[in-house]
């Protein structure tokens, strides 16, 4: 009896000890857009890569309970300006650059400018929040 708690003790320090290296890295908020007042969010990319596949950035705009559109951008966007959907309270923007490449990620609004070179998938989370 002995021996079999201790096998049942030592296999769930095993499985604890696997779910705490494998748990998901949590994302970091940037920072927070203003839906009104400070204009559209200005976002450029580019890449360094020429291969055929030069990476992506995906935006998910988010509402209370679920997603409410996804985008998919190239990884080549001179500048575009960005309205921010009308029930959105968070965007997410996944950037994923080629294999042995980087992307250069700017987004702004008003005093908030993230500049950021990536060359691992990264995820940008962004509150939105209504003019004070």
């Amino acid at each position: 009896m002995k021996r079999m708690n201790r096998r049942i003790s030592t296999f769930a320090c095993a499985v604890a000890v696997l779910i705490w290296i494998c748990a998901p890295a949590q994302a970091k908020t940037w920072g927070k857009f203003v839906r009104t007042g400070f204009g559209p969010v200005r976002l450029e990319l580019n890449t360094t890569s020429n291969d055929s596949v030069p990476g992506a950035v995906t935006v998910y705009w988010l509402k209370p309970g679920g997603i409410l559109d996804v985008e998919l951008l190239g990884a080549r966007v001179a500048v575009a300006d960005i309205e921010i959907p009308r029930r959105a309270t968070r965007v997410i923007y996944a950037v994923s650059p080629a294999p042995n490449s980087s992307m250069l990620f700017k987004l702004s609004q008003g005093p908030l400018v993230v500049e950021e070179n990536v060359s691992e998938d990264t995820t940008f989370v962004f509150e939105i929040v209504d003019a004070p």
